[in-house]
């Protein structure tokens, strides 16, 4: 029998007669500890499953289901105080097609400390066969059902060239007989819904027939290629099981990258683009290429299938750079305009004392209190030396505790610190948030994204801001918080318009 041991906090709850009409005592105190932490539990058909907790407490305890029901034991389901108890919950096997489940309480005396959900799979099952490709000239096929449960069938994409002939309602073992169309087209891809006797949708089907396949990979942003200013070499795979041909769109125009390899491809592939170096184009300039791909007809006139390719190559940092001078840094410091944009600012710092400690902040503000703030230490009493990283609010990817982020430097030569903040993707929501990463002699040291969840390992923290509320509200500083130090000059970066 295969058991669910059960860990969680233990947590102590406390409670008085002013909270709540269960306590009878006016100065009642219950110490109620549990090890449980799950929210619910999923128990097999059969039972062959138990879930197992720990109970403890300083007043007699018990555990028990919401709804009382039969088709479970509790052992043991109460206790006394002072004990650490191990309680298992059976099931017994359910016969019946549907799931059941109740609440199962954990309480002692007055309070309650945890309610979580017990539920037994019924036995209904709706299984299905993957059917096999449709042929191109078109045929029927049988989409065979395993079920023990009255079932219903539906086309939900693809109903213009796919129809069911017999079986869209039915019960236990049986075919969806649907037919299709002739294709002399593109390969297309019908989708079946079934759903069980409650009208659920269990499963979403895939149905396939024949034809021509032009696939190129899509890009990360499902839209073009990205390339930077170097010279470099692009690898698009190509799906085909036809032959294919590719060209340039604007070959007067698209003198900076050559197709390698020729232009006609049997088949499925690698498409090799050799791009050139981009050294010059404005601050923001970036260039286009379109590829065009097509099918060779099977016969004259007939069909043929097209697809483009779009890749982006963005002008080098220094075509989007602006140098500014630098200061002696003391207390007060060297402070940006309000508003500043997003973008990568760089300070080039000269050698300084082991006594000089840097500050770096970016703020951002309204009615005149930070609301966020990015924060760059050099040479702090808690880190000599080394780089200390912080957020306001706080945020867990960066934090002095993290060790990983005092990095070391030498200060008897030049010290390079950065910051580059830009607008993050949309999240499922469609907000946006500050990305920011911390940079330390060109090289990426700390990276946070101020949605309220960490990116080292997705738990909440407070470092939450949108990236909206961030336009036209912040600026920076950098000074000596001890000591002094001498900044030669800083830079600012505009960040790489891509375009649609």
């Amino acid at each position: 029998m295969k058991t669910r041991y059960i860990l969680t906090l233990m947590i102590a709850a406390l409670a008085c007669a002013a909270c709540t009409k269960e306590d009878p005592s006016p100065h009642k105190w219950v110490d109620l500890r549990y090890d449980v932490p799950q929210d619910s539990y999923l128990i097999d058909k059969d039972g062959t499953e138990t879930v197992t907790i720990r109970v403890k407490s300083t007043d007699p305890w018990e555990v028990f289901g919401k709804n009382s029901e039969s088709w479970y034991s509790i052992t043991p389901d109460k206790g006394d105080p002072g004990e650490i108890y191990t309680v298992t919950i059976t099931c017994e096997p359910n016969t019946s097609l549907d799931d059941r489940q109740d609440t199962i309480v954990v309480k002692s005396d007055y309070w309650t400390g945890k309610e979580f959900l017990l539920t037994q799979k019924g036995t209904a099952f709706l299984d299905f066969d993957e059917p096999q490709p449709i042929e191109m000239d078109g045929e029927s096929i049988s989409l065979k059902v395993q079920s023990n449960q009255d079932w219903s069938a539906e086309i939900i994409e693809g109903n213009d060239w796919l129809t069911i002939l017999s079986g869209a309602t039915s019960n236990g073992e049986n075919d969806v007989v649907m037919e299709a169309a002739e294709n002399t087209g593109e390969q297309r891809t019908a989708q079946v819904a079934l759903y069980d006797r409650n009208g659920s949708l269990m499963h979403m089907i895939p149905v396939t027939q024949i034809g021509v396949i032009l696939s190129p990979a899509l890009p990360e942003n499902s839209s073009y290629h990205v390339l930077y200013h170097e010279a470099a070499q692009l690898r698009i795979p190509v799906e085909s099981n036809v032959t294919w041909r590719v060209s340039k769109n604007r070959p007067e125009e698209e003198t900076w990258y050559e197709i390698s390899g020729g232009n006609e491809y049997e088949g499925t592939g690698d498409l090799v683009i050799d791009v050139s170096e981009y050294a010059e184009g404005g601050g923001s300039a970036v260039r286009e290429g379109t590829l065009v791909l097509s099918t060779v007809p099977v016969e004259e006139g007939g069909f043929s299938l097209t697809k483009t390719i779009r890749f982006k190559q963005a002008s080098p940092d220094a075509n989007r750079t602006q140098t500014n001078d630098g200061k002696v840094l003391d207390a007060d410091g060297l402070r940006s305009e309000d508003g500043i944009p997003a973008g990568k600012y760089t300070f080039y710092l000269s050698p300084f004392t082991a006594s000089d400690c840097i500050y770096l902040y970016f703020f951002w503000q309204r009615d005149g209190k930070s609301f966020a703030e990015l924060r760059f230490w050099l040479n702090t009493s808690y880190a000599p030396m080394k780089t200390e990283l912080s957020c306001m609010p706080y945020c867990n990817d960066v934090n002095k505790w993290q060790k990983n982020l005092l990095v070391g430097f030498d200060n008897t030569k030049q010290v390079k610190i950065a910051m580059d903040i830009k607008e993050s993707e949309p999240d499922a929501s469609g907000n946006t948030w500050i990305y920011s990463e911390w940079w330390l002699n060109d090289k990426r040291i700390a990276f946070a994204t101020s949605d309220g969840i960490a990116d080292k390992d997705g738990v909440t923290d407070t470092w939450k801001a949108l990236y909206s509320d961030t336009i036209g509200t912040g600026y920076f500083k950098i000074w000596a918080f001890s000591g002094s130090a001498t900044l030669e000059k800083w830079e600012y970066t505009s960040p790489i318009v891509w375009g649609d």
